[in-house]
């Protein structure tokens, strides 16, 4: 069928020609034909010199999203520079924002802040000219880069142009993208007022059905933020999601969202008391990113994954060293250390009004004496929303100081692994 479609095309037309060539090489990966499509691609971009530059660019763009579905993203984002090079050579804007796209969500992926700033900063600029989706896409890796990067006005300005670049084009699945962006910008900066406000709101027919490599991905946020709220009702329907959404993406050999999607589904099982499910989809979704450094995926869960992570060092002793030293990467780019004591989750759930994820992480951080200030900078959160915590957690606990708050934590035995 793919020698068929190809054959239709004149060879005296390579954009249209290299489409097919992109399209072919997903449909072969995605029909488990992967070691075949690599080899022909590998062989026709060897004769690279006597193709247009529009015909060679595309070929390294379908490698490029090869490497990205299979998890391999330094290897997707070294084709991504070629692209670049060519799309410089032959004046190809359209194809040069390809290049920084995915050499941005290669970055994204393996949590290289500053190289994703680089690559994904063009978006804005040229969001009128790049493929529109990768557009929103790299808007949303944007904001969040900046959000992790303590920078809260570059923050807020790449939100209001996407949301306006969405309303520009009157797509219904490109808003819906847009605003699930927004979304879990706002998870990062503990905003679960607009989080819940969106969730109530949500339409599942405004999603379009495909994942492919998109970084946003609107069902999944929504998962997202149901974990976040932290409702039983609402973990298990983030789960039944997750669940269905991996079923397809190994029917599909997808596993670029495979990576984004354990990490969160094993933090939800962790949730629910299912520990064993927990650690078993943990362990599969760190041996599948070891390999390319895929490590945003946990980094983004925050203190609640370096609790899960440490469970599964203490209880899998099937863990080899190159397993180890991976999750001790990970590790690494907590400011917060990983030996810290923490919250039992299981005595956590087991109060009249259980604590968030965010009140979780600041009352471990209370019982170090850690100020206000430090908090904010330890958790990236700003100290007026760190007062404004601490002030629920009192309500909770029906104290009034700091020091009161950690020793009714240690009455309950919050404290407690």
């Amino acid at each position: 069928m793919h020698s068929q479609a190809r054959e239709l095309i004149p060879q005296n037309h390579p954009r249209i020609f290299g489409l097919v060539e992109i399209y072919c090489a997903l449909s072969s990966y995605m029909m488990g034909q992967k070691q075949t499509i690599f080899q022909q691609l590998n062989d026709k971009i060897r004769t690279g010199r006597v193709l247009s530059g529009a015909l060679l660019s595309r070929l390294f763009i379908a490698r490029s999203f090869l490497y990205q579905l299979s998890g391999e993203v330094h290897q997707s984002a070294q084709d991504a520079h070629s692209v670049k090079d060519i799309s410089i050579q032959s004046n190809i804007g359209y194809i040069e924002g390809w290049a920084d796209y995915l050499q941005g969500v290669s970055f994204f992926r393996s949590y290289d802040l500053a190289a994703t700033l680089v690559h994904f900063s063009p978006s804005i600029e040229y969001r009128y000219v790049m493929h529109t989706r990768a557009a929103f896409d790299a808007m949303v890796g944007l904001a969040l880069t900046f959000q992790a990067m303590k920078q809260p006005d570059a923050v807020k300005e790449t939100i209001e142009k996407m949301l306006d670049f969405a309303h520009e084009t009157g797509d219904r699945q490109l808003l819906s993208v847009a605003l699930s962006g927004q979304v879990r910008v706002a998870l990062a900066q503990d905003n679960i007022e607009l989080a819940t406000r969106w969730l109530q709101s949500f339409d599942e027919k405004a999603i379009a059905p495909s994942m492919f490599i998109w970084l946003e991905f609107p069902l999944i946020t929504r998962a997202r933020v149901q974990i976040a709220i932290g409702s039983i009702n609402g973990i298990h329907q983030a789960c039944e999601s997750l669940e269905m959404i991996l079923k397809i993406l190994k029917e599909q050999n997808n596993i670029c969202q495979q990576i984004e999607i354990m990490p969160l589904l094993a933090l939800a099982y962790n949730k629910l008391s299912r520990i064993d499910e927990a650690l078993k989809v943990l362990k599969t979704a760190v041996f599948l990113s070891m390999n390319s450094d895929w490590t945003r995926p946990f980094v983004e869960l925050g203190l609640p994954m370096v609790d899960l992570l440490e469970k599964l060092e203490l209880k899998d002793n099937t863990l080899g060293t190159k397993e180890l030293l991976y999750i001790k990467k990970i590790h690494s780019f907590f400011t917060v250390r990983s030996d810290r004591q923490t919250i039992s989750l299981s005595h956590n759930q087991s109060l009249a009004e259980p604590l968030t994820k965010r009140e979780i992480e600041i009352l471990a951080l209370l019982k170090h004496r850690l100020s206000n200030q430090e908090i904010s900078e330890k958790l990236f959160i700003s100290t007026e929303t760190v007062k404004s915590h601490l002030k629920t957690i009192y309500s909770k606990f029906g104290v009034g100081k700091r020091k009161d708050a950690v020793a009714k934590a240690h009455e309950l035995r919050l404290f407690e692994h």
